[in-house]
């Protein structure tokens, strides 16, 4: 009986099968990893180009501007007010005896 595998003939036939197949294989998984980047920065495209994605962003971005805002509501609003005031003609009416002014001289006033 003859031995297929040991002829030499044979043996080259072998690996030369072998050796095309991957070499095949080493170029499609070459081209599937370019195929991959260009899905990727088409995918990227296409969500900045299309307006309903912005359009949703935005409201994210309006929300959370609302949710800060509404975090500032719940702090406690201070506020300081002061005046000063002078009033002339000074006004007097003599009361037993004793004058009797209206309006002071000179009116300072604060609030908080």
């Amino acid at each position: 009986m003859k031995s297929y595998f040991l002829n030499n003939m044979n043996n080259k036939f072998c690996l030369g099968i072998i050796l095309s197949l991957s070499i095949l294989i080493s170029f499609n998984a070459n081209a599937q990893d370019i195929a991959g980047k260009e899905l990727k920065s088409l995918v990227i495209a296409s969500f900045n180009h299309f307006p309903k994605i912005k359009e949703a962003e935005n409201g994210i971005s309006i929300a959370t501007e609302k949710i800060k805002l509404i975090e500032l509501n719940k702090q406690p609003d201070v506020t300081a007010d002061a005046g000063y005031s002078y009033i002339r003609p000074k006004i007097e009416l003599p009361i037993n005896g004793e004058k009797f002014q209206f309006a002071p001289l000179n009116n300072f006033s604060a609030s908080l």
